[in-house]
Order: C-alpha cells, then sequence, then structure tokens
C-alpha cells in the first residue's frame, strides 16, 4: 500500500514537468525568430525579405489584414531561387481571415538569405506579418 502511494505521488508530482517541458522548448525557438511585415503582391510576391539567421527555417504567418471589404483571403509563399527566378511554394495558396493566426506554414525550410514574400490570390497589398 505505501509503496502504491509514493508510485504515485511522483507521477502526480513528474507528469505535469514532463508535459511543460515541451512547450517551453517550443516557445524559446518561437521568439526567437524574426519578426517583418510585408506587403502582398497579386499572385506574386509582393515585398521582399530575405530570410533571417534565426532558429526558425519557415516563413510562419502570424498576422494578416485583407485591406478591401472582406474580412478573409487566400495567402501563399514565394521564394527566389539562386538562378533568380520566383517559385510558390509547394502548400500553394491557403485561405486566412483577418487578425492574428497561429502560426501557418507558408514555406518549409527555407535557407538563409533567401529572398521571400507572400501574395494574395484576390487583390494586392494587404499587411502580412510574418516570424521568419
Amino acid at each position: 500500500m505505501r509503496r502504491s502511494f509514493v508510485c504515485g505521488l511522483l507521477a502526480a508530482i513528474t507528469m505535469p514537468l514532463l508535459m511543460t517541458a515541451p512547450v517551453a522548448a517550443d516557445e524559446a525557438s518561437v521568439n526567437a525568430c524574426a519578426r517583418s511585415e510585408l506587403r502582398t503582391g497579386l499572385r506574386q510576391q509582393g515585398s521582399v525579405v530575405n530570410k533571417a539567421a534565426s532558429s526558425c527555417s519557415d516563413l510562419n504567418v502570424i498576422y494578416v489584414q485583407n485591406l478591401e471589404q472582406s474580412s478573409y483571403e487566400q495567402y501563399a509563399g514565394f521564394y527566389r531561387s539562386s538562378n533568380g527566378v520566383w517559385h510558390i511554394g509547394s502548400r500553394g495558396y491557403v485561405l486566412l481571415h483577418d487578425g492574428p493566426v497561429n502560426w501557418v506554414v507558408l514555406l518549409s525550410d527555407v535557407r538563409t538569405g533567401t529572398p521571400m514574400g507572400v501574395g494574395s490570390y484576390w487583390d494586392p497589398f494587404d499587411l502580412v506579418r510574418i516570424a521568419h
């Protein structure tokens, strides 16, 4: 009986610690990401930012504001390859509603220094905040 009680007590103490450790690591990597504000282009990149030398390996959308009447838009990530050609990311266009969004990945595994931007499907010049 005593052994069961001790094992249960140890489990009750250590389980919350084990469950919060990965979250703390994720928060640390999220906070290490560089942040930028961009304007979208119409079905192509708008304003351009170079991928920062941070622990983030993606172009993550954290906030969008469609400047037209609707409160949503479709967005895609674009990157420029070493030969100077712009490419749309493999994820394509993603529908997002105005306001904060939960770290939506538009480009994955982006190398430091790579030029990248965001395009909107229906109208240009939307405001997009990214972490990269």
